[in-house]
């Protein structure tokens, strides 16, 4: 990796107020990662990334850029955003936009903890190649990019793209599997959105909507804008995913057909529990085929209807065969700790001989 130092504005290359996290390897070894994004996700991945060997160079926002060119001190950053301070707020920080910051910062491993919006998904996917055409690594949570672009960004640097945290813990084995399953998916079902579950559990107990929707929040699984997981913008975005990275066929998440959970008849919701049924936010696509997301009943039963804890992403192979993978990277922790796997996984290779 190429040192921007030289080009940095001075505060910028020799800033080191924020002190370099000891973790037991020198500097000049651990690799260098430069998160994007400091809200829930980014801060958890801040957390847990102090004793991980890595060395955390850069946190840039959509406002402003801090960088130690020997490390930041995690817990800082954490603590300062925890008080609602801002990151342009922080010594050293630069008021450099993501893509000038990234060109000027240097990085082994990029991690994108920045919140998935459909309206920017071409800019973060702009971005997304960028880093990769730059020769470094990308591990993603936020999922705008992938959505439009996972077939061509995992053709554009095989074996630098992570993308378990995006795809809810299931993404490693995803990548694992997927000459198998590109060869035999015939259709996919995915359960995907842990938020609409714990609602439509609530739901189905009695709450009004109000009442599952703040339920579901004081639980950590909606944003203050809830809008994403409601109007099934967030399940379309990890379907689209899926059928580019199996069907090698690109998808535009605001064309697929969505149904809105606030649209739900609840009394149909509620006789369905209590005669032993579910119902559950299903994304479906087959092969060549439309892509769909809508609210399906389900046999409590049936493999499909996923615990509020955890998403099922289901590949049929034909003939009955319904291969599952199920994911327990749900909520910010979560989310963080499937990103750190990812960003260890890349950057064992940044550093290999």
């Amino acid at each position: 990796m190429r040192d921007a130092s030289a080009v940095l504005p001075p505060s910028v290359a020799t800033d080191s107020t924020l002190g370099f996290a000891s973790s037991g390897t020198s500097p000049g070894a651990a690799p260098r990662v430069h998160l994007l994004g400091a809200g829930k996700v980014g801060r958890a991945f801040l957390e847990q990334v102090q004793g991980a060997g890595l060395r955390v160079v850069a946190v840039s926002d959509s406002g402003a850029t801090v960088h130690a060119r020997d490390g930041l001190d995690p817990a800082r950053v954490v603590r300062h955003k925890a008080a609602g301070g801002a990151l342009r707020d922080l010594p050293g920080a630069e008021p450099l936009p993501e893509l000038l910051a990234l060109r000027l910062v240097p990085g082994d491993v990029v991690v994108d903890a920045t919140a998935t919006a459909a309206r920017t998904g071409e800019g973060a996917l702009q971005r997304a190649r960028l880093i990769l055409r730059e020769g470094r690594s990308l591990a993603c949570a936020a999922k705008d990019a992938l959505a439009l672009g996972a077939a061509e960004l995992l053709a554009l640097a095989p074996g630098r793209l992570g993308v378990d945290a995006a795809l809810g813990g299931t993404g490693r084995r995803l990548l694992a599997e997927r000459a198998a399953l590109a060869a035999h998916t015939r259709a996919l079902t995915l359960v995907a959105s842990v938020s609409t579950t714990v609602i439509l559990g609530a739901l189905e107990r009695g709450a009004s909507l109000a009442e599952a929707l703040d339920g579901a929040r004081r639980q950590g699984y909606l944003e203050g804008d809830p809008t994403l997981d409601l109007d099934g913008s967030d399940a379309a975005c990890k379907l689209a995913i899926v059928v580019g990275l199996l069907f090698g066929v690109a998808n535009d998440p605001a064309t697929i057909a969505r149904e809105d959970l606030r649209h739900l008849d609840l009394e149909r919701v509620r006789w369905r529990a209590r005669h032993g049924r579910t119902t559950r936010l299903v994304a479906e696509a087959e092969r060549g085929g439309p892509l769909r997301v809508h609210y399906a009943e389900l046999a409590r039963t049936s493999p499909l209807a996923a615990p509020p804890d955890r998403v099922l992403y289901g590949y049929d192979q034909g003939r009955g065969q319904l291969r599952l993978h199920v994911g327990l990277g749900v909520g910010p922790r979560a989310t963080a700790a499937a990103l750190l796997e990812d960003v260890r996984r890349l950057a064992r290779q940044e550093v290999a001989p």
